[in-house]
């Protein structure tokens, strides 16, 4: 509802991807940070309220990302199926889709690749993320309803924000199948933004490059 109500001429702000802000805790980020404005966010030319599943802006776009494991708060196949439909609309030809998702250790054993819990700090401010609990993963659903938490330390005082998030953990041939089905076809998987194997060890997220099939 926050977004629906923000008046036209709103400023939002950008995060940045969790390589930078707990992995590597913003520090020797001179390349990350590159690489992250180098993807075209200062290029956003507005901001377009509409369902991640059934949206129309107009044009179509050489590359597309969804970063942050975003494609988890997309909870059913039907829904995915829709949505990468829709972004297969939205690209040029020769255009690609990068999604950044779980690493499948991480969706059966949280924390197994990647952190859940991370600290932030900046003069004055330190914020302490925690997320999730190790919450179960339905076996029917595969969605977990995780609680996330951000405990914040100012000058002005302590806050503690609480959410619990639905979400959705795609396995790798979910997602290739889904690709199929909406005209889209995975042509690599990486486990990390630097090309390494999706099956290293030192993977910790599944990067997906998609493109429109043949």
């Amino acid at each position: 509802n926050w977004y629906a109500q923000t008046p036209d001429d709103f400023v939002f702000a950008v995060k940045g991807g969790r390589f930078i802000t707990h992995m590597k805790k913003l520090n020797d980020v001179s390349t990350p940070l590159a690489n992250f404005f180098a993807s075209g966010v200062l290029a956003l030319a507005g901001v377009h309220k509409a369902d991640m599943v059934d949206f129309d802006l107009g044009e179509r776009f050489d590359l597309v990302f969804c970063l942050i494991d975003s494609l988890a708060h997309v909870l059913e196949l039907d829904r995915l199926i829709a949505h990468l439909a829709c972004v297969r609309r939205h690209l040029a030809p020769g255009g690609a889709y990068v999604v950044e998702t779980l690493h499948p250790a991480d969706g059966f054993r949280p924390g197994t690749r990647s952190d859940t819990e991370w600290t932030v700090e900046q003069p004055d401010v330190t914020a302490r993320v925690r997320w999730g609990r190790g919450e179960p993963l339905d076996p029917l659903t595969q969605v977990t309803r995780e609680l996330v938490t951000i405990d914040v330390h100012a000058p002005w005082g302590e806050r503690r924000v609480e959410e619990v998030l639905a979400q959705r953990f795609w396995t790798r041939d979910e997602l290739r199948a889904a690709a199929r089905l909406a005209g889209l076809t995975v042509a690599t998987q990486y486990g990390d933004f630097a090309g390494t194997a999706l099956d290293a060890p030192q993977a910790w997220r599944m990067i997906s490059v998609l493109r429109v099939a043949p």
